[in-house]
């Protein structure tokens, strides 16, 4: 069963119960706080299922999580093959990272190493520091990889043996920040050690407002405020206090509906980006949509995708200094100009 697939099952299991120090990764939008349309073009990918390599041929197995670095080169989880793709400017992919034994035999392959000899289990979500070394959500741990490709497992990243790392994120100081999906907690990565930074586990009524039903995609803002895509189909603010608010979506309530943060809906909502207006965009991936949240907390639609493949939805995103949009969907990276 696919990962994302896998969230969804659980997600539906739970309604039925309930009837390197540097500045974190710059994106540049040149547009203002209003509500913006986009068009998308496929930049790499053939839009089929596969393991291909090269430029207007290759292929991927499920894009996920996704980044860029100084020179424009985009880095791509792909989550059902196991391995790390790297897409150049002109569209060239090649694999970066991983070989398929984690694919092979289920996803549960973490070894280190340098390049193809390294082995992932679960890829998912991806940051990048300034330095140009890469963070991945990896299952159960965190995993970095230099520019040259040595794969190393971040130490003190293993805090409970049945994590599932959906959405990586890091601060300014270049703390690290992971949402655990299994768990519904974001764990806070620093110095080789790790802590709960948020619990989204119901503790008493008082709690229950802050309970997530999955701790999927994350991002921060320049002020240390950590925005979550939660499975219950809402978007949560934590401020620095650890102040949990709900700013678009009704929790436990899905649909396709624009407008006031508490009147909008979404459906299996993943991904998430700031762009430096301070807008939110969210990956909607039931929906086959990317949505814009504003500073005001109205939602609106900013695209409608589709690869062609309706087995995947969108996932990770990711802006470049243009202000365009770079999106992993399912078996395709598309290249979003807003406007």
């Amino acid at each position: 069963m696919k990962p994302k697939s896998h969230f969804l099952l659980l997600f539906c299991i739970f309604m039925a119960g309930c009837s390197k120090k540097g500045s974190p990764p710059h994106q540049i939008s040149n547009l203002t706080n209003s509500p913006k349309t986009g068009v998308a073009t496929i930049f790499a990918g053939n839009g089929q299922t596969g393991l291909a390599d090269g430029k207007g041929v290759a292929s991927f197995g499920e894009a996920w999580g996704i980044v860029m670095d100084k020179s424009g080169n985009l880095f791509v989880a792909d989550n059902h093959t196991t391995l790390i793709r790297k897409v150049t400017p002109d569209g060239s992919v090649s694999t970066f990272a991983g070989n398929i034994t984690g694919a092979s035999t289920g996803h549960n392959v973490s070894v280190d190493g340098t390049g193809t000899s390294a082995s992932f289990s679960a890829p998912a979500g991806m940051t990048i520091d300034d330095a140009g070394n890469l963070f991945i959500a990896d299952a159960a741990v965190i995993r970095e990889i230099t520019p040259a490709g040595v794969v190393t497992t971040v130490p003190g990243s293993h805090y409970y043996n049945n994590s599932n790392f959906v959405g990586i994120t890091r601060d300014a100081a270049g703390n690290l920040y992971a949402a655990d999906s299994y768990n519904r907690v974001i764990l806070k990565f620093s110095n080789g050690t790790s802590s709960i930074y948020a619990a989204g586990y119901a503790t008493g009524a008082s709690s229950s407002l802050n309970v997530f039903v999955q701790a999927l995609g994350i991002a921060i803002d320049n002020s240390g405020n950590l925005f979550l895509v939660d499975g219950a189909n809402a978007i949560r603010k934590i401020t620095a206090n650890k102040s949990v608010t709900t700013i678009a979506g009704i929790p436990m309530q899905s649909g396709f509906t624009n407008g006031a943060g508490s009147l909008a809906t979404f459906l299996n909502p993943f991904g998430i980006v700031l762009d430096d207006a301070g807008d939110l965009f969210v990956s909607d991936y039931g929906n086959r949509a990317i949505r814009e949240i504003l500073p005001n907390g109205n939602v609106s639609t900013v695209l409608l995708t589709n690869d062609g493949n309706t087995q995947n939805g969108p996932g990770d995103m990711i802006f470049d200094r243009s202000g365009n949009i770079y999106l992993a969907e399912g078996a395709s990276i598309l290249k979003v100009t807003l406007k």
